[in-house]
């Protein structure tokens, strides 16, 4: 593998986009999916770096939910101290991602892929139904 293809997987890998990784490249966006297309084994790691830079990136929203992130806590322009904010949000999309079934229950998700919400042996007949766009079900 060509050194200019070495450095590119490594900033991809690193930021997950292509326009920066070719830059660092010092190749043009189309240039390297060229070679993506023409070279399988290029191909493949770039596949692996676009993995690995998802995996960053579900690494820092569980480190954002579970240990928060500290913010400067102001009192007439001057910091006071300090307050650790949790996100729920990315608690439940995470959540979400890994399991998809949820509760006692048997109330169920909503299907990203298919937009529809997944059906469950005894599960909630309301969560079973189609998801409307712009609305409440």
């Amino acid at each position: 593998m060509d050194s200019w293809q070495q450095r590119f997987l490594m900033r991809l890998a690193e930021t997950g986009n292509v326009s920066a990784a070719a830059r660092h490249a010092g190749r043009p966006r189309s240039y390297v999916y060229d070679c993506r297309r023409r070279d399988a084994a290029f191909g493949a790691a770039w596949a692996d770096a676009l993995e690995e830079a998802a995996d960053r990136l579900e690494l820092e929203a569980l480190r954002r939910a579970v240990d928060g992130v500290d913010e400067d806590k102001f009192f007439q322009g001057a910091v006071v101290g300090q307050i650790t904010r949790y996100s729920d949000n990315l608690l439940m999309f995470l959540l979400r991602a890994r399991r998809p079934v949820t509760g006692a229950s048997g109330c169920c998700w909503p299907d990203a892929v298919s937009a529809r919400r997944v059906p469950v042996p005894n599960g909630c007949a309301r969560w079973q139904q189609p998801v409307r766009r712009g609305g409440s079900h």
